[in-house]
């Protein structure tokens, strides 16, 4: 059953996708006060700083504090048992931030892993983890390739 709602007298219920969207629309006045009252009781210095102050990019903020636990949990989706983030730290250190396999700096080291039992091997760069991956899956083609 569609519903019109197009008279904003009577607002849907909050369970609504379209609620706040008509809300904003029935409320646009009153909003608009708020806003400007709000900006008129400012001090100079605040109007300054409200205006210039470059925003915080607060997805940036909570990637960064919670980098450990993001990357633990992808860790263990892909199957990669006995990896913390100690671990990945302090092997990332031991490599110097090089490639275990081209000995090339890593913009974004990733996980290598046996595939089998899913324990972690070291830090490479995307690419030759990538064909690690390709090789340990079709080994036996590449070895007939190669002969």
């Amino acid at each position: 059953m569609a519903t019109n709602y197009k008279s904003y007298d009577d607002l849907p219920p909050r369970s609504d996708p379209n609620y706040q969207k008509l809300w904003r629309l029935k409320n646009r006045e009153k909003m608009r006060k708020y806003f400007k009252n709000r900006f008129d009781n400012m001090t100079p210095e605040e109007r300054q700083e409200k205006i210039y102050k470059p925003r915080k990019s607060y997805a940036a903020v909570y990637r960064k504090e919670n980098r450990p636990a993001l990357y633990e949990s992808q860790w263990k989706k892909r199957g990669i048992v006995n990896l913390t983030w100690d671990i990945y730290q302090k092997t990332l250190k031991k490599q110097n931030n090089k490639c275990k396999v081209c000995k090339e700096d890593m913009k974004l080291p990733h996980a290598d892993h046996k595939h089998k039992t899913g324990k972690f091997r070291a830090l490479l760069c995307a690419g030759c983890n990538l064909s690690m991956g390709r090789y340990e899956k079709y080994k036996k083609q590449f070895e007939e390739y190669l002969k």
